[in-house]
């Protein structure tokens, strides 16, 4: 027996009618307690075969995809924590494969590490996955063009086939095709009846045996059903589909199918037929049938239309056998549909042939191959230049109690670079499968870097700098050679004053860097230049000498002079000095480095003695001194034997002598000469601190000033 077309309600009805009265055993295959595998998350059919949906599982062919939270990482081909990349300012997760691309806001502006925008897809996706075209650009991947010869590949990725001028993925029965979409092996591209109308789709060449996606009916497998269809010892079936009617009809349904022995795999039917209406439906189906050789084949529809409104109506329909049909006999499974549309007459009748094509994918008479799920990997290299790493992205084998191994060729480790690497499966029946992946090795380790030790040198002569040479930084790699190095600034450079920091990078042949750095250290070791001004003879003016006051001492440097100092400092009392004797004015000059100089000069301080020799001299000057002689030279013995008193007596004489005026008997009148005469006596006098008036001959001895 075998029902068709039955509403979702009561699709659900069934299922738990046929099932409640074998929740026992369900419990003992696994499903109705503790699941075999850790399924936190499943499908609408109690997924246990396989666990879908979350983080690190494969997408769970049923919505949702992936669980609550998570999205789908193309590059891992798994279930993700959320927006592993970036969020844009649309509050998208993007920039990660088959998310759009990061935008400015997002603070990214571009797709993830390793990707590339696509334009195709308009979406981040994996570099360049089958190969690349001799014009550089991606191809033989979905919706890219055909390999050229000169890539390689002259060809689509296995698995897709040629468009008019991209790659496609083949479109399966039911799906819409034409010369741009080619349909899927086993299938063909047919003028068939779709939605009323005439329209190209791809339709299941006769007794193929090629149905579907294998890895849908597996997502969907559920031990409850298996264990139901081997309790009620029939064929369950579960689908979904849709028919359109305008005069001639035509059906597409697909599912899972559940068999007594253990068998369980995809099926899609086909009907085409006539009916006195006018609509389509969509519809869930759910039968049973005696036998699998019943279930699949070929199949007669009568169905009978009874009017409810003019949107919806229900069908009621009987199937049978070809041969049974054409024998006459009663329909074997008969069952009624709500289905929506147009309901132009309100009792009518259509019938429809059918063909239903099955593919087994789980049983112990066909096990399924394994299935082979590779991606493209990005790792590290070690100290070795090298890395170990996977391709797998959790290949597995959908027949229960069936184990895997995976082996690589090449084998790790893998060189620094893409390796394109071939995953195989093998499963414990000796059946394999096989899928390619790429293991990208990049060196991340930067070159050994070492500078020289810090630098000191002093100033060039007369420079405010130097030029220093300095042992150059030495760098080695041990995955590449070192592209680059260099030191900034370059040694034999001229340095200024001070400290200067040397940095120096090294760059290997895969762009990994290292940077150190030293000093150069410039000290001013030049002292700087003095001249002293020149040395100088002067009359003492008083008892305690004379204030002396002299030029600058004059100071250069390289660099900078910070000071000069003098001692005794210009403008000081310099004390008499004995004849032949001077006192010496000394100089220092020091430079902002501390470097200093010393300079000299003499000054020479006359007393009362030494400036009547020179009172002598400048008598001579006179016609008629010999008076004025005549005094100073007793002024001048009586300073040598002691007798200061009578030495300031004789000089007043002189004073008294030169102030009566000249002697005009003789003719001579010499003004200047005589003022210096008397500035002479008048200074020597005050050296010797005589009083004003006369003094005695004793009032001043030898000691006094």
């Amino acid at each position: 027996m075998r029902t068709r077309n039955l509403p979702t309600f009561a699709v659900a009805s069934f299922a738990f009618l046929l099932f409640q009265g074998t929740a026992s055993d369900s419990q003992s295959v696994g499903c109705g307690g503790p699941p075999p595998c850790s399924c936190s998350y499943r499908s609408a059919f109690d997924l246990c075969v396989t666990c879908c949906g979350d983080v690190g599982q494969a997408v769970c062919p049923t919505s949702p995809a992936c669980k609550p939270g998570l999205h789908y990482d193309g590059s891992t081909l798994h279930c993700e924590e959320a927006c592993s990349w970036g969020t844009s300012s649309f509050g998208n997760c993007c920039g990660d494969v088959g998310q759009v691309i990061c935008d400015v806001l997002s603070g990214y502006d571009s797709c993830k590490s390793g990707l590339h925008y696509d334009g195709s897809t308009t979406h981040c996706e994996l570099p360049c996955s089958w190969g690349t075209s001799s014009f550089g650009n991606c191809c033989g991947d979905v919706d890219q063009p055909w390999c050229d010869v000169l890539s390689g590949f002259d060809a689509c990725k296995d698995g897709l086939a040629q468009g008019i001028g991209n790659c496609r993925t083949p479109r399966v029965a039911g799906e819409s095709c034409g010369p741009d979409y080619p349909c899927k092996d086993g299938t063909g591209c047919t003028l068939t009846v779709v939605g009323g109308g005439l329209g190209y789709q791809c339709v299941l060449d006769e007794g193929t045996d090629v149905v579907g996606d294998p890895d849908v009916c597996k997502a969907f497998y559920s031990s409850d059903l298996s264990t139901g269809a081997a309790s009620a010892d029939l064929v369950l079936n579960f689908g979904w589909g849709a028919n359109a009617v305008a005069g001639v009809g035509a059906t597409i349904e697909e599912g899972v199918f559940y068999t007594q022995d253990g068998k369980y795999g995809c099926y899609i039917t086909n009907c085409y037929g006539y009916e006195s209406n006018l609509g389509a439906s969509a519809y869930v189906a759910s039968g049973q049938t005696l036998t699998f050789d019943d279930f699949k084949g070929h199949s007669f529809v009568f169905n009978e239309l009874a009017g409810i409104d003019v949107v919806s109506f229900i069908a009621s329909q009987g199937w049978n056998s070809h041969d049974d049909f054409l024998a006459g006999e009663d329909p074997v499974s008969s069952g009624e549909a709500v289905a929506f549309g147009l309901d132009v007459v309100p009792i009518s009748v259509g019938a429809s042939e059918c063909d239903t094509v099955t593919q087994v994918v789980v049983g112990e008479d066909t096990p399924s191959p394994p299935v082979a799920l590779c991606r493209a990997v990005t790792v590290v290299a070690d100290s070795t230049c090298a890395a170990s790493a996977s391709v797998d992205a959790g290949s597995y084998s959908a027949t229960s109690g069936v184990t895997v191994t995976l082996s690589q060729s090449p084998a790790s480790p893998y060189a620094i670079g893409v390796t394109p690497v071939t995953l195989t499966v093998t499963d414990s029946n000796g059946k394999t499968a096989t899928c390619s992946g790429t293991v990208e090795v990049r060196d991340l380790t930067p070159p050994a870097l070492s500078c020289p030790a810090s630098e000191i040198a002093g100033t060039a002569p007369g420079r405010c700098e130097a030029e220093v040479a300095y042992a150059p930084p030495s760098a080695s790699d041990s995955c590449s050679a070192v592209v680059s190095l260099y030191a900034d600034p370059a040694s034999g450079s001229t340095f200024p004053l001070g400290t200067t920091t040397v940095s120096a990078q090294a760059t290997d042949g895969h762009d990994n860097t290292s940077t150190c750095s030293f000093t150069v250290t410039v000290r001013d070791t030049e002292a700087p230049s003095l001249a002293a001004p020149p040395d100088q003879v002067v009359d003492a003016t008083g008892p305690d000498g004379a204030v002396v006051t002299y030029d600058p001492f004059q100071a250069g440097d390289n660099c900078a002079v910070a000071s000069v100092a003098s001692d005794p400092p210009s403008g000081s009392t310099f004390g008499i000095d004995p004849p032949g004797e001077v006192t010496l004015v000394t100089g220092v000059a020091t430079d902002a480095a501390g470097n200093t100089t010393t300079a000299t000069f003499s000054v020479h301080v006359k007393g009362a003695g030494e400036q009547i020799e020179d009172l002598l001299v400048l008598l001579e000057g006179l016609r008629h001194h010999e008076e004025l002689e005549h005094d100073v030279l007793r002024a001048r013995r009586a300073l040598e034997t002691g007798r200061v008193g009578k030495a300031c007596n004789a000089l007043r004489e002189v004073l008294e002598e030169l102030q009566e005026g000249p002697d005009e008997r003789e003719g001579v009148c010499e003004p200047t000469l005589r003022a210096a005469i008397v500035t002479a006596v008048t200074r020597i006098r005050a050296v010797l601190a005589c009083p004003e008036g006369e003094c005695g001959d004793d009032d001043l001895v030898a000691g006094s000033p």
